[in-house]
Parts: structure tokens; sequence; C-alpha cells
């Protein structure tokens, strides 16, 4: 299954993340210290959008594969370590540092979205030091924090100063390159910037990774020299369910098509439909799902594709359910069909304002000059594009003109508002 690119085909929305736990906020990207003081909990998630399509949160999943083909069972590199005196391996229960008198702020009984991970803050023996771990959701489902897996521990030597703390090869926060190296050869990776150096082994944090970093000058001072990362991201594999979401059967779909294009309507091969709407829609009226797998539970999107005498329809599966299922019983809120090649076939579209393949680019200009939702042009070198999208109606509209074959070349049409969902 190919994943959405939520950047390109919501364009008009540049939908990038979206939190994953409810009642929470802060955040951290890859490459950064996570904020040590912050009691709120910081979500990263791949790939999904907000139920309200509202700004999107500023987070990142760069490094992990939410949806991988096939859960990593043994880490690349040796993700176990000791910890006052304890030995862990990642990843493992948090109930394991419960047992070993480690004790958080946090509400474990919050839920985490699938294959998403926060960072919380643990404790012990009444000190006032904290440390950060993150906390993974290996499933498609949604989980309890206290049901998902510690996957990762950072720790600062200031940190250290407070709690013992080391890799299974001995290596300390602290320590210095030239140790790392001499203990752990080349690394997969470096970086180097203006406020720190870091060295990875490992490809990323859902194969197994260990990361040094280095801080210089204000973050030196305020993190201490070096902290160290132990990062499993595992999968646990897809659990999904075959039941179908009752919600999809309150599906009416339109007598005739809207007006304009805030309706989210139009019409495939002589059938009306409005988006979202089940995909079941397209199988009954002809069309062959030929692309799909398990899509997470909680508002998760994906890509797949759709089949009919030729033509291909890609469409972007989201999935309303609180449980993981497959596209099949998703609803379908974003298709889009392309007519690239002079003898692809054409499919038979017909949108508001009478537009569809075929016609001229002077003819579309005019229809969409007649909407009453404005589009943004944009001019390349061989094609221009026109793009309309609301927050609030959780819509969208867009054209790309090939002007060097004189080709209506690809529309998109988007809807994500359910009734009640």
């Amino acid at each position: 299954m190919k994943k959405i690119n939520v950047g390109r085909l919501f364009g008009a929305f540049a939908l990038t993340a979206v939190l994953a736990l409810s009642g929470c906020g802060g955040s951290t990207s890859e490459g950064e210290s996570k904020e040590k003081t912050t009691e709120k909990i910081a979500v990263q998630n791949d790939a999904s959008a907000p139920e309200d399509m509202t700004a999107p949160a500023q987070e990142s999943t760069e490094g992990l594969n939410a949806m991988a083909t096939a859960p990593e069972t043994t880490p690349a590199v040796d993700c176990s370590f000791t910890l006052e005196g304890k030995n862990y391996t990642l990843p493992f229960d948090f109930s394991q540092l419960e047992a070993d008198g480690w004790t958080t702020d946090t509400d474990m009984s919050q839920e985490l979205k699938g294959y998403s991970y926060t960072f919380i803050h643990i404790k012990k023996d009444g000190k006032d030091q904290n440390l950060t771990i993150d906390i993974y959701n290996g499933t498609g489902n949604n989980k309890a924090l206290k049901d998902c897996k510690v996957s990762e521990i950072d720790i600062t030597v200031k940190e250290a100063e407070t709690y013992s703390f080391a890799l299974s090869n001995g290596l300390k926060a602290g320590d210095d390159q030239a140790a790392v190296t001499a203990a752990m050869g080349t690394p997969t990776n470096t970086s180097d910037s203006e406020n720190s150096t870091s060295l990875y082994y490992g490809e990323n944090r859902d194969k197994g990774q260990i990361s040094f970093t280095w801080w210089k000058d204000a973050d030196a001072e305020a993190n201490g020299s070096n902290s160290i990362s132990v990062a499993f991201f595992q999968r646990e594999g897809s659990v999904s369910s075959s039941e179908v979401p009752a919600y999809l059967s309150e599906y009416q779909a339109p007598a005739s098509m809207g007006d304009d294009f805030d309706s989210a309507t139009f019409i495939l091969d002589g059938v009306v439909y409005k988006l979202p709407c089940p995909a079941g829609e397209f199988v009954k009226n002809g069309w062959t799902i030929t692309d799909s797998e398990e899509v997470p539970a909680g508002r998760e999107n994906y890509g797949g594709e759709m089949e009919k005498d030729g033509v291909k329809l890609q469409v972007n599966y989201y999935n309303y359910a609180e449980y993981q299922t497959t596209g099949e019983n998703c609803a379908v809120s974003q298709i889009e069909l392309s007519m690239y090649g002079a003898n692809d076939p054409v499919p038979n579209l017909q949108l508001p304002k009478g537009i569809g393949f075929g016609m001229k680019l002077a003819d579309l200009e005019t229809a969409l000059s007649g909407s009453s939702v404005k589009f943004d042009k944009s001019d390349g070198s061989s094609s221009v594009s026109y793009s309309y999208g609301d927050y609030d109606k959780g819509v969208e509209a867009y054209f790309w003109y090939n002007t060097e074959d004189d080709r209506l070349g690809s529309i998109k049409i988007g809807g994500k508002k359910w009734q009640g969902k």
C-alpha cells in the first residue's frame, strides 16, 4: 500500500501531522533535545490528518516507518542497558519500570493512537530529576499508554549524575567521541550543526538505533556535555478487525450532484457520489479494489487504488472506526483520476460547472471563474494547476493541466466530514 503524501494530496490544507493523544501538548523534532521540565506530553504520529482539519501539530515522525511491511524482530544494534543497577532491553512493558520503583505524573490510562508514540517523564526515590522515555504503540489500534511499550530512553550527563546508566558495552553519558567509536566502530550516520554533533548507530529507530550527541554552548550548559539515546520502535504486527463499521450504513447517495466544489460531489460512470462515502459504494458500482491493506484506527488515512475498465482510481481511505481495519471497511475521503498519456482511457467523470476530462484550458478557466469558491492558480514551465480547500468544510478540489500536451491531466476531489464523526 502506498502511504498518502498528505502535504501533496491535501496541498491546499498543508496537513502534516496531528496530536494522537487527547488533552496533551508540547512538541519535539528529530535531532533536537526534548524539553526536560514540561509535564505535558508530546505525541508523534505518522501521516494522520486532524479530524477538524485545523492547523497541524508541529510534530515529526522521521525515522519511523509506521506502515512497515513486516515488524522487525531483532534490532540492528544492542538495545539493552543498565539503569540504577537494573537491566532492561527495549522494548519492554512500562510495568517493569513500576516494579523497579519508577513513577510518573502522566495519566497512563490515556489512549495513544496506533503506530504513534509520546514521551513522558519518570523519576525514582523521590528525587527531583526526571528522565525522559518514549512510549510506542506498535499496533494499529488505539491503546492505553500503560499497555504500550517503553521504546526509547534519552539520558544526559546531568541526569546521569542522579541516576546511574550504562549501555551493555559500558559506554556512559559523558564519554567522548573517541571512546564511542572505539567501542562501537564507524557510525551509520553523523550530523554536525551549530548546536551539536551526533553519531548514529543503526539506520533508524524502527530498526533499532543508538545515538550520541555532544552539545555546544548553551545546550551543553543545560544538558551536560553529552546525551545518549537508545531506541527500538518495534511494530507488533497487524491486528485488524474484519467487522464492517456501523457508521458506513448511514451513507445516503445523493440524488444529484451539487452546484459547486464545496459540495464534494461528482458523477463517475453515471453514478453520483458525495465524499466521504463507503469504499463499498465504488465496489457496488463495478470498481475493483486493487491496492488495500490495514488502515490504523482513529481517523488515520492511507492511499490505495481501484480499477474499472482500464481506468485507475487513486483513493484515500479514511478510517473513522475505533479499530484497525482494511480499506474496504473504510470511507473514501478523496479520489484522484489522471490522464497523463494521450492513449490513456478517458475517465467518465463529471464535476460541478461542467468540468470533465477532454476540456481545454480556456474552458476550464471559464468554468472555475464561475465558481463561488476561490481557486489558487500555480503556473509551471509546462503545466498550470488550480487548487481549492476549506478547513472548516473539510473539502478540496485540484486540477492539473498539461499545457505542453494541451490536456487536462489530473483531477482530485476530497471531502472528510462524515456526519457525527
